[in-house]
């Protein structure tokens, strides 16, 4: 009997993500795996989930946006996003295949506003985030930052421009720690 219910509880909960993601715009092939709440999508521009994304919000929910119609959001197969997370695309914003995202990561392709006078537009750039990279709780992903396949950003690092292949970062902002050794087609677990 309690296995019953918690089949009609799961079909209903995935008739609803699909209503979710068909209302949003979103494309993917298969129906992304949600533990607790499903995403708050608000989709202007253009989004394609991957094949097995996974996504867990028990605590706090995850936030997915492309604020205008030329906006991109292109997340890879098999990518886990923890509670928190926070990913907005103004431009263009590109997560590989196989990419751990942990809990209240940011990432933004804008700055959204100018610093100083001396701007007459915010500074927007794309975000490119490799395959098979672990991002760590905390994590602030700036504008045209790009991180290269197979890294890790250490929990509350600040990354703002270019993350080499194979390598662990950490700080404010991110730097080289060490390099990490690894085979190009080793998937992290």
């Amino acid at each position: 009997m309690i296995w019953r219910l918690l089949t009609i509880i799961q079909v209903i909960k995935n008739v609803y993500l699909k209503w979710l993601l068909f209302r949003a715009k979103v494309t993917y092939n298969s129906l992304p795996k949600v533990i607790g709440q499903p995403p708050s999508i608000n989709n202007k521009g253009k989004m394609i989930l991957g094949d097995n994304c996974r996504f867990r919000a028990l605590r706090t929910s995850i936030s997915l946006d492309t604020t205008n119609n030329s906006a991109v959001l292109l997340v890879g197969k098999n990518c886990f996003f923890n509670y928190g997370v926070n990913i907005c695309a103004t431009e263009h914003i590109e997560i590989g295949d196989n990419t751990r995202i942990a809990d209240n990561v940011t990432i933004f392709d804008s700055d959204f506003h100018c610093v100083d006078q001396s701007q007459s537009q915010p500074k927007v750039a794309p975000v490119i985030i490799g395959k098979n990279v672990w991002i760590g709780a905390n994590v602030i992903v700036l504008a045209g930052s790009h991180i290269g396949d197979h890294s890790v950003v250490a929990a509350g690092a600040i990354v703002s421009g270019k993350v080499d292949p194979k390598c662990l970062v950490a700080g404010n902002p991110a730097k080289k720690i060490k390099d990490l050794i690894c085979d190009d087609n080793w998937i992290r677990s």
